[in-house]
């Protein structure tokens, strides 16, 4: 099955070098990063080396996206970056915004990167068939609000993409990245591999949402650099994709940097789930913190791991990480897997796992209150997810994100 993917994706390769006009330096390049990705396993960590979620579908089966899509596309009136496959759409966005969307026509510096023996295997990949890039620069000092919205304009597509963006100096404010399925009623399956690569400057707040929902099967890796006295607060929502993989890498490098990262996912209908959380204190007096919470149904399976290094120079520093899932059938699966790893001796750490089924203390409680068993069942399953978007600062938002992932779960 390997040899024909492999096959398959060489002959991807040459469609889209060609269609790109690109150069045979570059075209080589990608046919390396392919072999590369085939021969990586899907984890690097021995402690985690066992314990991944294969995709539903062969991403490399899925066409590349190659039609132009249209604003009509994107479900949403509200946004400031719509993209439709490789086609984007600004509205209403900030001058003081520099956003880029790279055709990637002919030589590109994106394919500048260096093959690592122990990068991830969707890195690869998409670094193989990567077909858009884009850049945002968000102002220093400023706190601009971005929301970009994704759709895959048509049926067994795959957007290939990779985004780069920086937040300035003292920034304080809130992106908001949505994938979901097109306003098309047709629209059945596509695939997206996502690589970030964010900078959060000195002194900036960022409340990063990524918010995900639909039919859609996603593979997404957030690389986050973390200056001095810089706040992070990452907030990742699933809600029934049939394939989310997400790997969150977060490198606190500089002084009294803080981090929070809170994932939430809601597998079902077969579904499969694989979320990793890593927080690095490189630098003193850092704070990190990494909550994943997972509700599992209907056959459905979920990973949660979650690592946190502490590296000999973090003095001081202070890392926590929780997980717990929430199985709502007999026949779905979840496993927890924390880790930690520590090179100093004058820190804070400890960490929490849990899987559980619905406590039938909390139902009778609930229904001796008028809630049915379904509603009482929400309300608790609710709870293992809602700090998703409890600290989003702007409350039209946060309720109305609240509102979607009830709605995913009442579904």
């Amino acid at each position: 099955m390997a040899v024909h993917g492999q096959s398959l994706g060489l002959s991807r390769l040459d469609s889209l070098s060609a269609e790109l006009a690109e150069s045979k330096r570059i075209l080589a390049t990608r046919k390396e990063f392919l072999a590369a990705y085939y021969d990586s396993p899907f984890e690097t960590n021995k402690i985690f080396l066992k314990n991944y979620e294969n995709p539903i579908d062969d991403p490399v089966s899925f066409d590349p996206v190659d039609i132009k899509g249209s604003m009509s596309d994107i479900p949403y009136s509200e946004f400031t970056i719509g993209c439709s496959g490789r086609s984007a759409y600004t509205k209403a966005l900030s001058p003081s915004v520099e956003f880029n969307a790279d055709s990637m026509q002919g030589e590109s510096s994106v394919f500048d990167e260096k093959l690592d023996a122990n990068a991830d295997k969707y890195d690869l990949l998409n670094a193989a068939l990567r077909n858009t890039y884009q850049t945002i620069m968000i102002p220093a000092n400023s706190d601009k609000k971005v929301i970009r919205a994704t759709v895959l304009p048509a049926t067994q597509k795959a957007l290939h993409r990779k985004t780069k963006i920086t937040f300035g100096e003292g920034y304080n404010g809130i992106f908001l990245d949505r994938v979901s399925d097109p306003s098309s009623k047709n629209y059945s399956s596509g695939f997206l591999t996502e690589v970030y690569d964010i900078t959060v400057k000195d002194g900036a707040t960022v409340n990063f949402v990524s918010f995900l929902t639909g039919r859609t099967q996603v593979a997404q890796n957030y690389n986050f650099i973390i200056g001095n006295g810089a706040r992070l607060i990452f907030s990742l929502w699933g809600g029934k994709n049939p394939y989310l993989r997400a790997r969150c890498n977060v490198s606190l490098m500089g002084e009294g940097g803080d981090a929070k990262v809170f994932w939430g996912s809601y597998a079902a209908d077969r579904g499969k789930h694989d979320m990793l959380a890593r927080v690095e204190h490189w630098g003193r007096n850092t704070v990190g913190l990494a909550v994943q919470g997972a509700v599992v149904n209907s056959g459905s399976r979920t990973l949660l791991k979650g690592m946190m290094v502490i590296r000999n120079p973090a003095r001081g520093s202070d890392s926590h990480l929780k997980q717990h899932a929430l199985l709502l059938s007999h026949d779905s699966f979840a496993n927890a897997i924390p880790g930690l790893e520590i090179e100093t001796n004058d820190l804070k750490a400890k960490h929490a796992a849990s899987v559980s089924q619905p406590d039938e203390e909390q139902l009778f409680y609930l229904m001796s209150r008028g809630f049915s068993r379904e509603e009482a069942v929400t309300a608790i399953a609710t709870g293992i997810v809602e700090h998703v978007v409890r600290d989003i600062p702007d409350d039209d938002l946060r309720d109305s994100l609240y509102e979607e992932i009830r709605s995913n779960l009442l579904s």
